[in-house]
């Protein structure tokens, strides 16, 4: 039962005071697999990374931004996230 369950905790933007972060508990047994297309249900993360222009950036410089994804083990297919709902 060790995967059946995870916990998750919330931070809040002020990670100076502890008290106001609490932990969830969620039992994944009820939770709906996500498969690839291919039927390989195990994925590792990858990135992609896109570069954002100045103008378009929140800074005003160019910005390099990672962009994590999910790529299926068994076809290396990366998981799409209408495939998965």
């Amino acid at each position: 039962m060790f995967l059946n369950f995870l916990k998750i905790e919330e931070y809040v933007m002020n990670k100076q005071d502890p008290s106001l972060q609490q932990t969830i508990t969620v039992d994944l047994s009820n939770a709906t697999p996500i498969k690839c297309t291919c039927g390989g249900d195990i994925f590792i993360p990858a990135f992609r990374v896109k570069k954002l222009s100045a103008l378009l950036s929140p800074t005003g410089q160019e910005m390099v931004i990672p962009v994590q994804t999910l790529i299926c083990i068994q076809c290396n297919s990366e998981l799409s996230v209408k495939e998965g709902l």
